[in-house]
């Protein structure tokens, strides 16, 4: 999430959308690329920000942190059009888009896919991973926190470059293998980059 912007090659002049309640590193990774922030109080209502000079990206967090929001497909679907309206890139943070807060916790597991839509899927971006990245992470839903293993999922012309800056300047730590072990059908395809920042040399 840092380092989103960075990857993406913004800098000064950029502006990069988000809630204004919502997880700090977004606006931090911005600062860290040297673009603006611009905070809105809905991401959902593109009003908000399509007409601003400089939109680059638009990120989305559902679920959310801290507030626990939910956007429907539909509210998800109009954020994506949107945004490649003017040919920015939606980020959508779903780091909890496997965890539930229901009552009914069978009943919450039964529908977690339907209830938290994906920005990948067909209904809302229309078939096409075109200007959509995903971001996802073993850390929240998975309780694997001290593994410090995510991936991103999307446009394959943006993933491709994002995964080969990565491996220039090697900004991932080992030990690689391992952590990517917890997802591999993720591991080798095109749309899909796995990450991992596990700072330690030696684990039980």
């Amino acid at each position: 999430v840092a380092l989103m912007a960075s990857l993406l090659h913004f800098g000064e002049g950029d502006v990069v959308v988000q809630p204004k309640v919502s997880y700090p590193t977004y606006e931090i990774g911005t600062q860290l690329a040297g673009a603006q922030t611009l905070k809105v109080d809905d991401v959902a209502d593109a009003d908000s920000w399509k007409d601003v000079p400089g939109v680059k990206a638009v990120w989305v967090n559902s679920p959310c942190n801290p507030t626990g929001e939910v956007l429907s497909a539909e509210r998800m679907a109009g954020i994506v059009r949107a945004a490649r309206a003017i040919g920015a890139v939606v980020l959508s943070d779903e780091c909890y888009a496997l965890m539930q807060w229901e009552d009914d916790v069978a009943e919450a597991d039964a529908d977690t896919l339907a209830s938290t839509p994906c920005a990948l899927r067909a209904d809302v971006c229309g078939g096409s991973a075109e200007g959509v990245l995903v971001l996802y992470s073993l850390s929240k839903q998975s309780n694997m926190a001290g593994y410090r293993t995510a991936l991103i999922a999307g446009d394959q012309s943006l993933i491709g470059p994002m995964a080969a800056y990565r491996k220039i300047s090697r900004i991932r730590s080992e030990p690689w293998s391992i952590s990517c072990r917890s997802m591999p059908p993720a591991n080798h395809h095109p749309s899909i980059l796995c990450s991992t920042s596990w700072p330690w040399t030696a684990r039980a």
